[in-house]
């Protein structure tokens, strides 16, 4: 009896380590977050990633998929592909909506040379320095670590993380149209995360907006 007590003690014991380092790592990767504008992009970056191989660390094997890190499955991947497409679509409403001319080159076969590689460049790029690092931290570590340790529900940590995304943009907040978008698509790509149980989609999705916008914006100038 006295063992099984000991036993249940040193887990005891273990899991407040582990919360308490996941707490300061998860501090640390808000605080870079909302410093991007001071510490600039490149620093962002890596300061994300090194904290996430560290957070990542903390997390046992049986409790990542509470941090939604699973490996999508086929009908899952395709439902991403088309949710991908669709957040395309909506950067390139927005890019209208904003006012901003297409400007296509007059010769068409430029055009459709020019298109696909780029655009394909742009969403790598986009995924690797923007999208995944801030899907890990809202819809991977913070989601986890509420529902891990705080025990609310999905629905609660949507919202919140939605929010705190958004409060992550704050230099968007005097464009109306982005300051929206921002927080429409924190709820999105939340759901997404959500019900795929997966941060790759979430990612990709992610991607896909953002590059909608830095291609139009390109050709456009």
């Amino acid at each position: 009896m006295m063992g099984i007590c000991r036993e249940k003690g040193d887990e005891m014991k273990l899991f407040a380590s582990a919360t308490s380092k996941q707490a300061l790592l998860l501090s640390g990767l808000l605080l870079v977050r909302f410093g991007y504008e001071l510490i600039g992009h490149i620093a962002f970056v890596i300061l994300t990633y090194a904290l996430a191989y560290l957070f990542f660390r903390t997390i046992a094997k049986d409790d990542r998929p509470l941090y939604l890190f699973t490996w999508p499955k086929k009908k899952i991947v395709i439902i991403g592909f088309l949710i991908a497409v669709l957040c395309l679509a909506w950067g390139i409403f927005g890019h209208y909506f904003n006012g901003n001319p297409l400007q296509v080159p007059s010769n068409p076969l430029i055009w459709l040379l020019m298109f696909p590689p780029f655009l394909l460049s742009a969403i790598v790029v986009q995924f690797a320095l923007n999208a995944l690092p801030e899907e890990l931290l809202f819809r991977g570590f913070l989601w986890g670590y509420l529902k891990n340790n705080i025990k609310i529900s999905n629905f609660s940590i949507l919202l919140i993380q939605a929010i705190l995304f958004w409060a992550g943009h704050y230099w968007y907040f005097d464009l109306p149209w982005r300051w929206i978008n921002v927080l429409v698509s924190g709820l999105v790509f939340g759901i997404v995360a959500w019900k795929t149980k997966s941060l790759f989609i979430s990612s990709i999705a992610h991607a896909c907006l953002n590059s909608s916008s830095v291609f139009f914006n390109s050709i456009s100038n």
